[in-house]
């Protein structure tokens, strides 16, 4: 029978049972389903020495932490458990990753109900996490494939510029398609279920216009042209 065992959640008490397990020479494994360790319910404990426990439960080398990680399953056997974990993408390069926190001030997008932006860091480790629960319906049935929910997001924020920018990653004509697209994304528009879809058309359109516009006052750099591919296309 294998001496290890799984502790769920980091609360105060799932820490420090994973701490004392550990130190007495027990494997723990410590699944917590949130993306960050951040030590809920412990507001009587200051933040210094809080972040160094958080930090200890991290390191100790006989505790392997799971973040992101929901319990599935368990099934006993014998003397023993055996468990199914389901593991949420972080979306992040956490080997890359400097928790700056540059991408949470230009993140257009703050989650529903919370106070936080899509892309966010709130406890251990220290790298962000992007919360996101699947592709947005209107990104889906785009059959160019634009990021549909960041350029509109960007447009209400009167960064026009960063929306054309977003919207010829995936095409590059955001002008024509203002005009003649059959606006598949807008008939999947979840805001329709509350009142009426966006009208995601027009503000690709709107969009276009202004940077046409602008054209010639934009700073140098802030223009931004794909790299040629060497290809042509007769249109």
């Amino acid at each position: 029978m294998s001496r290890e065992v799984l502790v769920l959640g980091s609360s105060p008490a799932g820490l420090q049972a994973a701490i004392d397990l550990a130190d007495a020479g027990i494997k723990v494994c410590l699944v917590e389903p949130k993306a960050f360790l951040n030590g809920e319910n412990v507001a009587d404990i200051p933040a210094h020495l809080l972040n160094t426990r958080l930090l200890e439960v991290l390191r100790h080398a006989n505790i392997r932490v799971c973040i992101g990680t929901r319990l599935t399953a368990i099934e006993q056997k014998d003397d023993s458990f055996r468990v199914s974990l389901q593991e949420v993408p972080r979306y992040i390069d956490a080997a890359r990753c400097t928790a700056c926190g540059e991408c949470t001030e230009t993140c257009p997008v703050t989650v529903p109900g919370t106070t936080h932006k899509a892309i966010y860091l709130d406890g251990q480790p220290g790298v962000m996490a992007i919360a996101k629960q699947g592709r947005a319906p209107c990104a889906s049935t785009c059959p160019a494939g634009i990021h549909v929910q960041g350029y509109v997001a960007l447009i209400a924020q009167g960064r026009f510029r960063e929306a054309v920018d977003l919207i010829r990653e995936a095409m590059p004509f955001p002008s024509v398609c203002g005009r003649v697209c059959n606006h598949q994304c807008e008939m999947a528009c979840t805001r329709g279920k509350v009142d009426e879809a966006v009208n995601i058309m027009a503000l690709k359109r709107f969009v276009a216009e202004w940077d046409y516009t602008h054209r010639q006052t934009a700073p140098a750099a802030e223009r931004r042209s794909p790299e040629p591919t060497g290809k042509k296309v007769a249109i």
